[in-house]
């Protein structure tokens, strides 16, 4: 299975979309820019909450 038909269908939706509908580079430069910005976000999320490989609430007993 192609790593394409593994991502969530809302990403698939999503690249699909950029692919055959996105006819600006200004409207694809804003759509990097904002999905850039929701990722980074999560990685602090995950980060905060993710010390020394271990999810939060883990011993490492």
């Amino acid at each position: 299975m192609s790593s394409f038909q593994q991502l969530p269908k809302s990403v698939k939706k999503t690249i699909r979309y950029i692919l055959q509908d996105v006819h600006s580079l200004e409207k694809l430069e804003w759509m990097e820019k904002t999905i850039h910005y929701y990722i980074q976000k999560r990685k602090k999320e995950l980060n905060r909450f993710n010390w020394g490989g271990r999810a939060f609430g883990e011993c490492g007993y």
